[in-house]
């Protein structure tokens, strides 16, 4: 079964694929995954998306396409992640039973149903406040930890955390952590990389 642990990377949906690209090349040793989360692209611009992040050190097995499994099909990809909107896992996994499938989950019995159709991974969060999610708080370190005490399933944390805060989400059971502009909008992203693989290595 393939590995999912570590940290992932979504992309934000508002930089060019030659700003993506830039620091990819710089980054790419350093993630389990990136997804691309590009709701306003087409297929033809997905694929485009996907060959310049394999030229810019990509592995097939590290490009996740959120939703468009015809996309990750057609490109050769290993892994789609599916939000709520998307056609449910069950349909999905009987149309490409060679595809992996992870699910964007927020609560318990979410993540059982993605169990029960045997998702490969689960996103919950969010964790902790976030400006993506202005006016709502986060469902907090006790919400995680409950969550992975009950189910085996691996559960990556998205949501407001920052390198302080990795230990506390490792140690709620997390097998890994999403990030959107922590890396990917921050000033020096090779630094901020950095930062959060030294804490999640030492958590």
């Amino acid at each position: 079964m393939t590995d999912f642990s570590g940290i992932h990377l979504i992309t934000t949906g508002e930089q060019s694929i030659d700003t993506l690209a830039e620091i990819i090349k710089d980054i790419h040793p350093y993630f389990r995954a990136i997804h691309l989360r590009e709701r306003n692209r087409s297929a033809r611009e997905l694929l485009e998306w996907i060959e310049r992040l394999r030229v810019s050190g990509c592995s097939t097995e590290q490009i996740i396409v959120n939703d468009r499994v015809d996309v990750a099909h057609y490109a050769g990809l290993h892994t789609v992640q599916l939000a709520s909107h998307s056609i449910p896992i069950q349909r999905m996994k009987l149309l490409y039973p060679s595809l992996h499938f992870g699910c964007s989950v927020h609560s318990s019995e979410e993540l059982t149903f993605s169990i029960l159709h045997h998702a490969s991974y689960v996103i919950y969060g969010h964790i902790f406040a976030t400006n993506s999610k202005q006016g709502l708080s986060g469902r907090g370190i006790q919400a995680l930890q409950k969550l992975t005490n009950d189910h085996n399933l691996p559960v990556i944390a998205i949501g407001g955390i920052t390198p302080n805060l990795v230990q506390s989400v490792r140690k709620a059971g997390a097998k890994g952590i999403a990030l959107l502009s922590g890396v990917l909008k921050a000033s020096d992203p090779l630094a901020s990389m950095k930062a959060y693989v030294e804490a999640w290595e030492t958590s």
